[in-house]
């Protein structure tokens, strides 16, 4: 019997390494991880129930197979990762080379940022991030993945809501091409004309808010994700979400403050997500992710007026009602939910912290405002220090700090002198690269004048990309950037803002700040001063 048991073991060794070469090596499983859990069990329980029929009951002694099965998988994997792997002889944890759970772990409080900076500082411009995962600290890094040169592909990480895609969530590029033309319906100019109208009609709400709280301490924070909540659900949507001007409690809005945190901690490994909806569904924060689809798709059927779900809407209309156009219109109205808000109001939160830190450049943008009609888009646009405040801010605190994963072409490239291989995941973090000293002089310093006056202290542009590049750059670009221009025009028009007193001069803002796909700056406490003069 002891004979018997120990060929068992050693064909389930056999086995577990023929699995890992023969199957899991091959092609992408981050879509299947129920599936592949499920069948295990349903493997092992097969083999119990046999010996159980053959008459071997003790239940220790079936489960030696299924521990030796499962020891060989694993040490196969673990030693294949770290010693044949085509990404071995990058730098990097050795843990990190093995799972990419090592990475959660690490980023368990929501600071992948400065995981990925430490990293950086330690290893290198290339560092081995995960066991098919490349990171890239190099100031042409953004044109390597997305330039127009670049044969990369969008990373597994945009399966997470498979089958629902979008035009930011599609891995195809003929399907991102088509989906991005339907956007470009919804943005025509007398389209984002009125855009911009409503969007003026929402910042007077926030200054009326903070006329109402003049001389004593207020938190930005909130204010401002509900000032860029309720934009985007006007021009977005055709709807007014009411959550500043009335402070009305809004589905969509708590939803993604949940799903934001959840993001922060398992967007290194998306399998887990995956795994998470299958065994899951309803607990916790995983309920989020549908909960968020359900809100924006209702949001799009209910549109009162234009706005860019009108363009989703009439592509959904057309497709008819079937499952495929249910799924489109789910996953686009979703994209915009998210994008429209949640990347704008950490730009803006930075723009008003570093003008508190230095009076000095909202002074200036105050002299440039005179005579300026400060709701008009063009004209700010023209603004030059206005627009160098803007870029500084978020050069040095990116709405998005870490994410924008690529898939590396099968025959590899050159970066610089180094050869990435093919089919892995790369990673290029806009917190480290924005602040990179072969990108930038004095990369940690607010300087302004680096974009109109000083362009010296610029060691390469394209060290550069809030919006991303190339035929994956934002289409919202030029909404955003009008948003920043209008509300921080509208208010230094009116008011001079500094730190309220005992917050250390802002400090909690980048030392409090999570990176959950999306910055969250911690607490930016100001307070208002009316202007003597109104330029």
């Amino acid at each position: 019997m002891f004979t018997s048991r120990l060929q068992h073991c050693f064909l389930a060794c056999a086995l577990g390494i023929t699995v890992h070469h023969g199957i899991l090596i091959r092609g992408e499983w981050h879509l299947y991880p129920a599936s592949i859990v499920i069948s295990h069990l349903i493997g092992f329980a097969a083999y119990h129930l046999s010996q159980n029929y053959y008459g071997h009951q003790s239940w220790y002694l079936t489960a030696l197979p299924a521990i030796a099965y499962l020891a060989a998988l694993f040490s196969s994997i673990t030693i294949y990762r770290l010693f044949f792997h085509r990404l071995r002889m990058f730098p990097g944890p050795r843990l990190a080379a093995v799972s990419k759970l090592w990475h959660v772990w690490m980023c368990r409080n929501s600071r992948g940022h400065l995981v990925l900076d430490a990293l950086h500082k330690k290893y290198g411009p290339f560092v081995r991030t995960g066991p098919n995962e490349l990171t890239i600290f190099h100031p042409l890094a953004f044109e390597y993945l997305d330039g127009p040169k670049s044969r990369t592909t969008r990373s597994e990480w945009y399966d997470i809501l498979q089958p629902i895609t979008s035009v930011v969530m599609s891995r195809e590029k003929s399907l991102h091409s088509a989906r991005r033309k339907i956007w470009e319906r919804a943005f025509s100019l007398s389209y984002v004309t009125e855009y911009y109208r409503r969007i003026n009609s929402h910042i007077q709400v926030l200054t009326d808010k903070i006329e109402e709280r003049l001389e004593e301490p207020i938190v930005l924070n909130d204010l401002l994700f509900r000032l860029f909540f309720d934009s985007m659900g006007d021009f977005g949507f055709g709807q007014d979400f009411g959550t500043l001007k009335h402070g009305n409690r809004v589905q969509g809005l708590e939803v993604m403050r949940g799903l934001s945190a959840l993001l922060g901690i398992i967007s290194p490994a998306i399998w887990i997500a995956r795994a998470a909806f299958a065994f899951f569904p309803g607990v916790w924060k995983i309920k989020h992710f549908v909960q968020l689809q359900k809100f924006s798709e209702r949001c799009a059927r209910d549109k009162t007026r234009i706005s860019i779900s009108s363009a989703f809407l009439q592509e959904y209309e057309r497709l008819g009602v079937n499952t495929a156009s249910n799924q489109f219109l789910r996953g686009e109205s979703s994209t915009l939910l998210i994008a429209a808000s949640d990347t704008a109001a950490p730009s803006a939160m930075a723009i008003f912290y570093f003008l508190a830190q230095y009076p000095e450049h909202a002074a200036r943008i105050q002299e440039e405002l005179i005579n300026v009609d400060c709701t008009d888009v063009k004209s700010l646009a023209l603004l030059p220090h206005l627009n160098g405040v803007i870029n500084e801010a978020m050069r040095l605190i990116p709405g998005i700090p870490t994410f924008g994963n690529r898939f590396s072409p099968p025959e590899g490239f050159m970066a610089g002198d180094t050869f990435i291989p093919g089919s892995v995941t790369l990673c290029a973090p806009r917190y480290s690269i924005h602040r990179l000293e072969n990108a930038f002089e004095r990369p940690t310093e607010f300087i302004p004048e680096r974009w109109y006056k000083s362009p010296k202290l610029i060691k390469e542009k394209a060290a550069f990309a809030p919006f991303s590049m190339g035929r994956t750059m934002c289409i919202g670009k030029n909404i955003a950037l009008a948003q920043l221009r209008l509300v921080t025009a509208a208010l230094l028009s009116r008011y001079n803002i500094e730190f309220a007193a005992d917050t250390g001069n802002g400090q909690a803002v980048e030392r409090d700040m999570l990176d959950q796909l999306t910055a969250k700056p911690g607490d930016l406490t100001v307070v208002w001063h009316r202007r003597s003069i109104i330029g």
